[in-house]
């Protein structure tokens, strides 16, 4: 599941993204509406 957020929101919330990012989601950040990063789970090669 991808969760969508403006960069001033995961700024704000950053461990909350580190937490579900942890569980397995990936973060979709957004800038004046258009994506610039996406934040997913650490899989060692």
């Amino acid at each position: 599941m991808e969760k969508q957020l403006t960069l001033t929101d995961a700024k704000a919330r950053f461990s909350e993204v580190i937490d579900k990012v942890s569980e397995g989601d990936e973060v979709l950040i957004t800038r004046m509406g258009e994506p610039v990063a996406v934040i997913s789970r650490y899989v060692p090669a």
